[in-house]
């Protein structure tokens, strides 16, 4: 079973501080102030898709956010969909020719260390199209791999 999010701990801890006030419908009301209001675009697939060429820091804040329970941060693979569930902020090491979504270490119960447009992170859970997820280690098994192509 999945870690339940720290969002969904406050969202049960809100219901069941105020489930008789809700029940017996004598919850306090606020209505919305509408001229404060503020708006937003309905997210798309497109917008989990990772761009390795980005900063570290970008994409792990990405793979966080659409993590569990969400859809996942995703990626292609040998012309199919990964999907990212978690990765690890590593030190960044020197690459001459750098390759942004290459592969550059697997680490067997770990993850693999995948480059970024500025450094590198261990992807350590993810889940090929039609799969399960996995260690990432389990999938993405070899160095001559390059994610995003």
């Amino acid at each position: 079973a999945a870690v339940m999010s720290a969002v969904t701990q406050t969202y049960l801890l809100v219901l069941a501080q105020n489930f008789t006030a809700l029940a017996g419908g004598t919850a306090k009301t606020t209505p919305q102030n509408h001229a404060a209001a503020s708006f937003t675009c309905k997210r798309l697939p497109i917008d989990n898709a990772i761009d390795w060429a980005a900063s570290s820091a970008r994409i792990f804040n990405l793979i966080r956010a659409t993590g569990h329970p969400y859809s996942g941060a995703t990626t292609t693979f040998a012309a199919r969909s990964l999907t990212v569930w978690a990765a690890e902020r590593i030190p960044a090491k020197s690459y001459v020719g750098r390759v942004p979504g290459r592969v550059t270490e697997v680490l067997p119960g770990k993850g693999a260390v995948v480059l970024t447009g500025d450094g590198a992170l261990l992807v350590t859970r993810a889940q090929i199209e039609g799969g399960t997820e996995t260690c990432a280690a389990e999938t993405l098994d070899s160095i001559s791999m390059t994610l995003g192509r």
